[in-house]
């Protein structure tokens, strides 16, 4: 498994360089596989869904999007977010 194996490589990495790093990489595993587990009946292919949705006609569908900088401070046009490019 991808994850488990990256896992694994991570924590490896960083037992070198960090070598007081105390952690049970094993155990984390065995907590992502139950986190997994528990989530995977409540996820779908939102892609697939969508598409049925916009065939059948069955939804409507919002979408909604922001452009990131034109909600900067100094740059964009709505003011509501923060930046430090002044400070």
């Amino acid at each position: 498994m991808y994850i488990s194996n990256r896992l694994r490589s991570l924590y490896n990495y960083y037992k070198l360089t960090y070598p007081d790093l105390e952690g049970d990489v094993e155990k984390t595993i065995e907590q992502f596989k139950e986190l997994a587990d528990y989530f995977r009946p409540m996820t779908i292919d939102t892609i697939a869904y969508l598409n049925q949705a916009i065939i059948d006609g069955s939804k409507k569908i919002l979408v909604e999007g922001a452009n990131a900088t034109m909600l900067d401070i100094d740059f964009g046009m709505f003011i509501n977010s923060s930046s430090f490019y002044n400070q």
